[in-house]
């Protein structure tokens, strides 16, 4: 029975991760890979350079925000080209609903089926796991975080302009050796609220229990054992932008190798940071030039 039981485990395994990388004759192009997950159809996009070149072994995995399927995603914020020249592979994931928190049953699905991916993934043997999660889906990241179904290896995480609910601290399964990196603009008009009657009702809020974004991270990073006292620093600021980002270093105690730093967008509103095309929904208000998203793994 046992021996069968195992059986039973692996082919499943094999059944949902057949066909996980692109086929040799599909290196160096974006390919679309479909799923049916418990009679849900999900999707993702996945890139993986030619293994004769020098690549660097590290894998990006991106999450989109609302509106903002995955092939548009990295399209409009230049990821599939900054990753491209890094020699890096990455994973974006579509959401099967228009986001990650606006259908419960289509969410729980896709939950489910990336949870089972990532952990498939650890274990091809990349050396370095980032993970990039914007909007809506640096909330589902940070959920994720807090549950513990994030494997152990994939340590750097990057939210922007992401939040949460105060729940998923007070029960935060925190990791050791995270490195966690957040980006939050001053200007977000989508989860800066200050409380239930200063919300602003022109922008979906996913939920009614989610707390803004400064709270979000204050109270991550007092659960991360972080301090408040930071180093700050401003990275150069180009005079052809009004906005610029200040780089706040945060003290963590030894004992769990955590690591938080945040890049607070100023004068930046509910973007991408070196997004330069506004003609998604999502991005609105100023955008930086001065940093690219993958600069901060580096």
């Amino acid at each position: 029975m046992k021996y069968i039981l195992l059986l039973t485990v692996f082919f499943f395994s094999l059944n949902i991760n057949a066909s996980f990388f692109p086929n040799k004759k599909e290196y160096e192009n974006v390919v679309k890979k479909n799923f049916e997950h418990e009679e849900q159809k999900i999707s993702y996009f996945i890139y993986y350079p030619n293994p004769k070149k020098n690549i660097k072994n590290e894998i990006y995995i991106i999450f989109h925000g609302e509106t903002s399927k995955a092939e548009d995603f990295l399209n409009k914020t230049g990821l599939y080209t900054n990753i491209k020249n890094e020699n890096a592979a990455f994973i974006a994931f579509n959401s099967s609903a228009s986001d990650w928190y606006s259908h419960t049953r289509k969410n729980i699905k896709d939950k489910d089926f990336i949870i089972k991916l990532l952990d498939r993934i650890e274990k091809v043997g990349f050396k370095k796991f980032n993970i990039i999660g914007y909007s809506s889906g640096g909330s589902f990241v940070n959920e994720l975080i807090c549950e513990g179904s994030i494997p152990l290896k994939m340590n750097n995480i990057l939210t922007v302009n992401s939040s949460g609910k105060k729940e998923w601290i007070e029960d935060c399964k925190m990791p050791n050796h995270l490195n966690y990196y957040s980006v939050l603009s001053d200007k977000d008009d989508y989860y800066t609220y200050d409380g239930a009657l200063n919300k602003n009702n022109k922008y979906k809020i996913p939920d009614d229990d989610f707390i803004n974004m400064n709270e979000y991270f204050n109270l991550f990073r007092i659960k991360m054992n972080c301090s408040e006292e930071n180093v700050n620093t401003s990275i150069e600021k180009d005079i052809s932008d009004n906005s610029y980002i200040e780089h706040n270093v945060y003290r963590c105690s030894n004992k769990n190798m955590n690591n938080i730093e945040l890049f607070k967008g100023v004068g930046m509103g509910h973007n991408f940071p070196n997004v330069i095309d506004y003609s998604l929904e999502d991005f609105r208000g100023n955008t930086n030039f001065d940093i690219k998203i993958i600069d901060i793994f580096n």
